[in-house]
């Protein structure tokens, strides 16, 4: 909100002057509700260390965080850009492996990576799309620059949040809005349903594709996101016993019958999807998951493999990626 000397940043300026006209009291009052209406709305995370209870309701501050239009236009080119390169980076080491033939990234890097799946080589996903889903974790240093922390392109999560948070601002503090201008986030679960019809395997028709949200369970620490999504998608939320492979197409176990299903948004870890290629004691997954993957007759979100791509092993090397696969300066 403030930069180097005190100065209020220019995003800020309406927001502060709004607050300004509030005392103490109103303050309090409006965080307490607020905190009522998270706490009602079950908007919860999961921290496995907390020896006096797992699950907390989610923080929530009526201080937001206000990204003016020019620098969010950079960001978002910034952040598009990155992603464009890190996917045709997994698109590359699954197949040719150019980067590592011109010496971009050393090939220790790539093929000794725990998370280089060998499996996978020689298979392209749907519209050479590996990472559908990106987390870019940001930070803004002491002279208001954003530069980027991490890239999460396993399971990344956190979205749900940004939308609740949104809704209880809405319904907290409306007034401060209608100046602000500000984007929508509610249509996030329209992108999502989009991105997965696109996806689709081949010969599903666009107004049939059956898609599905897996979890590991109500005890992982985003199960509040994952129900949050399926119900905002109007999909089934379903875990790996609910989910059977027959000759390489996938079924939900309904109480009709099996049922097809073309997309799966996985929000369990690689190591857990299939116990016939992966860890054979896991109870998460689906067993015969990834011979039915790479028959391709069921897209995978995100897909198998991307976790070489967000280590922070590799994240050295993402500014050069930009440029060999773009041909571009890093924005961000």
């Amino acid at each position: 909100m403030f930069a180097p000397g005190g100065v209020v940043r220019p995003a800020y300026r309406s927001f502060v002057d709004q607050m300004g006209r509030w005392d103490a009291e109103t303050y309090v009052h409006r965080q307490d509700i607020a905190d009522i209406e998270t706490m009602n709305g079950g908007i919860t995370f999961t921290v496995y260390s907390d020896d006096a209870g797992t699950e907390r309701i989610f923080p929530f501050s009526l201080v937001p965080r206000i990204i003016a239009p020019s620098e969010w236009r950079r960001l978002e080119a910034g952040l598009q850009q990155r992603v464009t390169a890190l996917n045709r980076f997994l698109t590359d080491i699954y197949s040719e492996q150019r980067c590592i033939r011109d010496g971009v990234v050393p090939a220790e890097l790539v093929l000794d990576h725990p998370a280089y799946r060998s499996r996978m080589r020689g298979f392209t996903p749907p519209l050479g799309v590996y990472a559908h889903i990106a987390g870019i974790d940001l930070i803004r240093d002491s002279d208001g620059v954003f530069k980027v922390l991490e890239d999460n392109l396993r399971t990344p999560s956190g979205v749900s949040y940004v939308i609740e948070n949104r809704r209880t601002m809405l319904n907290t503090v409306p007034d401060l809005f209608p100046a602000a201008r500000v984007e929508p986030v509610d249509d996030y679960a329209e992108h999502l349903s989009e991105m997965a019809i696109a996806v689709r395997p081949d010969g599903v028709p666009a107004d049939q594709v059956r898609t599905v949200i897996l979890t590991p369970g109500a005890y992982n620490s985003a199960y509040f996101e994952h129900s949050f999504l399926a119900r905002q998608m109007g999909v089934e939320l379903v875990e790996g016993r609910d989910l059977v492979v027959d000759n390489n197409r996938v079924y939900l176990r309904a109480t009709s019958g099996l049922e097809r299903v073309d997309v799966i948004y996985r929000r369990v870890d690689d190591d857990f999807l299939d116990p016939l290629e992966f860890k054979p004691d896991s109870m998460l997954g689906v067993a015969g998951l990834v011979g039915a993957y790479v028959a391709g007759n069921v897209t995978i979100v995100n897909a198998i493999g991307t976790g070489v791509a967000d280590d922070k092993t590799t994240y050295r090397f993402v500014p050069e990626l930009i440029r060999y696969y773009l041909g571009e300066e890093p924005i961000i």
